[in-house]
């Protein structure tokens, strides 16, 4: 079976210190207090006598650290126990995970959508789920969707981010928002502060339009970054997203004064799965 370790020197003369890890079952020679000789492949014991004066008056001493064990901590050891495990960031930590899985529906990158708005709902228009990562090469990724209504509505009042209220409804008498998240990444127009430094457009967030029959395509550009809103201090993107897996999720809400019924919150979304491999 193999054996994953961490191969750590350190040199006490400058205080410095350098590791390499490995998984591939070849290892420097190791006596029986797991203490390496990095120059030969023999136990240290052996050696001790001849060498121990050069020993000490480098400093040098050489240890072995076992690497991570899947769903811990990777961040002192940068090496991971499973040798198919990745050693990725989860917020400020780095953690083991396992290999990633395929799409759950075989790669048909389906998805799933909800409404209880009577005629009204969101789809995603040939989208892809699988993406690569690379440090190298910024992901690109584009998503379409559309909005359908099946009838001409009045009484509506769609509602947009929760921070700002600068969003306005388009020609579909609609604000529909986007969000791409897992775990600790988020991309989305969430925060945009008060309109860039001035006054919210609308201060209650609340507006009243009349959408018509028809169909409203959007695109969706996202190069891999996490990001949420420009907020007041027009604020950039963050880093790229890690390997795993992610859900893009378009949203249009608000509440509806449904014929004299009084006035009943509303939420059309559709959801697609997508994962980032190595």
């Amino acid at each position: 079976m193999r054996s994953s370790f961490c191969l750590v020197v350190a040199i006490a003369a400058t205080a410095t210190s350098s590791a390499s890890c490995h998984s591939d079952g070849l290892r420097p020679s190791q006596d029986a207090g797991g203490r390496m000789d990095a120059k030969a492949d023999v136990p240290v014991d052996a050696r001790r006598d001849a060498h121990a004066d050069a020993i000490f008056d480098t400093g040098l001493e050489v240890h072995v650290r076992p690497c991570s064990a899947s769903g811990s901590s990777c961040l002192s050891t940068r090496c991971c126990a499973n040798p198919t495990d990745i050693c990725q960031a989860e917020g400020s930590d780095l953690v083991c995970v396992p290999p990633i899985s395929p799409p759950a529906d075989g790669g048909t990158c389906a998805f799933t959508s909800s409404s209880n708005l009577p005629g009204v709902s969101l789809a995603f228009v040939d989208p892809p789920c699988e993406f690569k990562w690379s440090y190298a090469v910024p992901l690109k990724a584009q998503f379409h969707y559309r909005l359908t209504v099946d009838q001409d509505l009045a009484g509506v009042h769609p509602m947009g981010d929760v921070l700002g209220h600068c969003d306005q409804p388009d020609s579909s008498g609609f604000i529909v928002r986007y969000d791409i998240k897992g775990g600790t990444q988020e991309y989305c127009r969430c925060d945009q502060g008060l309109c860039h430094g001035g006054i919210g457009i609308n201060d209650a967030g609340i507006f009243t339009t009349a959408p018509a029959a028809g169909a409203s395509d959007y695109t969706l550009s996202w190069d891999g970054n996490n990001w949420q809103g420009p907020s007041d201090d027009m604020a950039q993107e963050g880093g790229q997203f890690p390997p795993g897996q992610y859900t893009v999720t378009v949203t249009a809400s608000g509440g509806w004064e449904a014929n004299g019924a009084g006035w009943q919150n509303f939420t059309v979304t559709a959801t697609l799965p997508i994962t980032i491999t190595p």
